[in-house]
């Protein structure tokens, strides 16, 4: 019973129900929570790599869809790691796929990963609560809101050197993952107003109706959604002559960004990507599986999680430079009164990967800010954390 808890729950029609209490419930004391983070980060973003550490902390949420044959389990994307929780029937495998992923990043991409599996009845004897809800962002992608604080404690013990829910890449495993599905063709999106901006806030106070109150604030700065959404059909641009772009899918799927497979997959991608242009251009209605090829560019924008809640409020928002400063205010203010802690990060352009499950028909497009989005937010946000503390 307790296998079908996710799929079972009700799905939210709004982003803002994510603050009515009701549509929570306790996530089952036998489920686990699966962690991965890109250790150094920061130095590889600063490097340049910020499109690699994207790619090395997302695939593990393909390994375990392609090993559970669809998508909905629930799972966060932060930009260089990724948060999912699974019932104990298929908790040793998503170890083994966990480990293996490591293995993977560590020879497409020469980055290490974090790993860590947590016990949710462990969070819970440490004091902590966790709970989910499902909001349906389209009808090919639901996105798991996670709240309480045994998300923030399961980090803890993913960061803290010989925690017991650690796991080794010397460990030795008899799954290999498989990241069908992965992919990574698309240009930056440029910013329609000049700025994408990257904000994390943590609430300091449990109450919803404060929650509400602040979304509510935060809605009358920065606008509805379509207009502050980083994606837009009219800048949407397939990578077809960018290299590096196009290494990283085939590192991921061929396991190296060099040699004569990979060389062979970037060129079957070229084919793919002028049909889907030529499809684009002249409006042609042609289905791949019950994907319209023509429509591509809108399902991105439909199916993105540009804007999402695990206990922590995660936004990339496309703003002119004086509505990003009229925010920076307000969050300055909230601070202040000890409402929030919060972090930001201002670049021009946002990014997707794109996580496709042909046979369960779902998808999801990962959202984050160019150099350094959500990781360089979290910095900051942390900082501020330790400030006061």
């Amino acid at each position: 019973m307790n296998d079908d808890f996710y799929k079972s729950l009700p799905s939210l029609s709004s982003f803002s129900e994510i603050f009515s209490q009701e549509n929570f419930q306790d996530v089952p004391d036998d489920w686990w929570v699966a962690l991965t983070d890109v250790v150094g980060s920061t130095k590889a973003i600063e490097a340049g790599r910020y499109k690699e550490v994207n790619s090395a902390g997302s695939i593990g949420v393909m390994a375990i869809s392609n090993y559970l044959k669809d998508m909905s389990f629930p799972f966060i994307f932060g930009g260089d790691g990724m948060t999912c929780l699974v019932p104990d029937s298929v908790a040793s495998p998503v170890k083994e796929l966990l480990i293996g992923t490591g293995r993977a990043v560590k020879k497409m991409f020469n980055l290490e990963l974090r790993l860590a599996m947590i016990p949710v009845q462990v969070l819970k004897e440490a004091g902590k609560t966790l709970s989910l809800a499902k909001w349906q962002v389209s009808p090919e992608y639901s996105q798991a809101i996670l709240e309480g604080d045994g998300i923030d404690q399961a980090e803890t013990y993913l960061k803290t050197p010989g925690s017991p829910y650690l796991l080794s890449l010397e460990t030795p495993t008899s799954l290999e993952p498989d990241f069908t599905g992965y992919t990574c063709r698309w240009e930056d999106f440029p910013s329609p107003f000049g700025e994408t901006v990257a904000l994390l806030i943590k609430f300091r106070h449990p109450s919803k109706a404060e929650r509400l109150s602040f979304l509510t604030s935060l809605d009358q700065i920065i606008g509805k959604p379509e207009v502050h959404h980083p994606l837009r059909v009219e800048t949407s641009r397939m990578a077809l002559f960018n290299v590096k772009r196009l290494n990283n899918e085939a590192a991921v799927i061929t396991g190296s960004p060099q040699g004569w497979n990979a060389f062979v997959y970037r060129m079957k991608m070229r084919y793919w990507i002028l049909i889907c242009i030529i499809f684009i251009k002249f409006n042609i209605h042609v289905s791949s599986g019950k994907i319209d090829i023509s429509q591509i560019r809108q399902n991105n924008m439909k199916s993105s999680d540009f804007r999402k809640y695990d206990n922590s409020l995660k936004m990339i928002l496309a703003l002119k430079k004086s509505s990003r400063m009229e925010l920076e205010k307000f969050l300055q203010e909230s601070k202040a009164k000890g409402e929030i802690f919060y972090g930001l990060h201002v670049t021009d352009r946002a990014m997707i990967t794109c996580l496709m499950h042909n046979k369960g028909e779902s998808e999801v497009h990962f959202v984050d800010a160019a150099d350094g989005g959500y990781a360089y937010a979290a910095k900051k946000l942390k900082q501020q954390m330790k400030e006061t503390s």
